[in-house]
């Protein structure tokens, strides 16, 4: 699901960081689940949809 959120929009609307964000995209950082709530209530996402991966066929 696309929101067409930059990371500079998303760290406004969350109040997060822009490095935080950065860091959590480039998986630099793993975020708390306080900081997954957030992210997934900004984007008016359920939170189950950041948790909904798919492995590539082999």
């Amino acid at each position: 699901m696309s929101k067409d959120y930059t990371q500079r929009q998303l760290a406004f609307e969350s109040g997060l960081s822009l490095s935080q964000i950065a860091r959590i995209e480039t998986s630099r950082i793993n975020p708390t689940l306080s900081t997954i709530f957030t992210i997934a209530r900004t984007l008016e996402i359920p939170l189950s949809e950041l948790f909904n991966f798919e492995l590539p066929d082999k």
